[in-house]
């Protein structure tokens, strides 16, 4: 966990994962009950099946697993909670960094590891895509902001079916 918080940190990020370490060591608790009592209702039932097929009285141990599928029934739920808690701290935990990734304080401190071919030049003063997006009305990131709070894009008409032409094109090509 000290591993991920590094690596986390090197994003210059603070991300608190003790939420997630304490959901997670429940989760875990729950999992590891429900099991052992699985393992028990497995065991008992060869040894209730046993007891009836020598005519011997099985009630006591059969109340026991009656009493062992409904605590296994309340752990489940339990169980299905934490895995939802957890998928929701999760979606707020950014990615990690690839350790080959420099560290840096922020985007002027990152190397050109690769150029290929000629920047284009222009005669006159290119616009940022977010610009031109907006005046097309293809992207929205204003809107986008209040929905998601985070920098997601919103896209419409062409836009969206030109970023889906992209993600396809992108997904069809070899990775160099």
């Amino acid at each position: 966990m000290a591993a991920v918080e590094a690596a986390l940190g090197t994003r210059g990020q603070r991300v608190d994962l003790d939420p997630f370490k304490a959901v997670d060591e429940q989760h875990r608790k729950t999992l590891l009950e429900i099991e052992g009592l699985r393992h028990r209702r497995n065991s008992v039932s060869d040894e209730i099946a046993r007891l009836k097929k020598a005519g011997d009285p099985a009630e006591e141990l059969m109340a026991e697993m009656r009493a062992v599928a409904a605590r296994v029934k309340d752990l489940e739920k339990t169980l299905a909670e934490t895995q939802d808690a957890l998928d929701r701290i999760l979606l707020g935990i950014p990615n990690l960094p690839h350790v080959s990734v420099p560290v840096g304080k922020d985007s002027s401190e990152n190397p050109v590891v690769k150029t290929w071919g000629e920047p284009p030049r222009f005669n006159f003063e290119p616009k940022a895509h977010w610009d031109i997006g907006a005046v097309l009305k293809i992207l929205d990131l204003e809107r986008a902001a209040k929905i998601t709070g985070a920098r997601f894009p919103l896209y419409f008409d062409a836009g969206a079916r030109l970023e889906r032409a992209l993600i396809n094109f992108m997904l069809g090509r070899p990775h160099r």
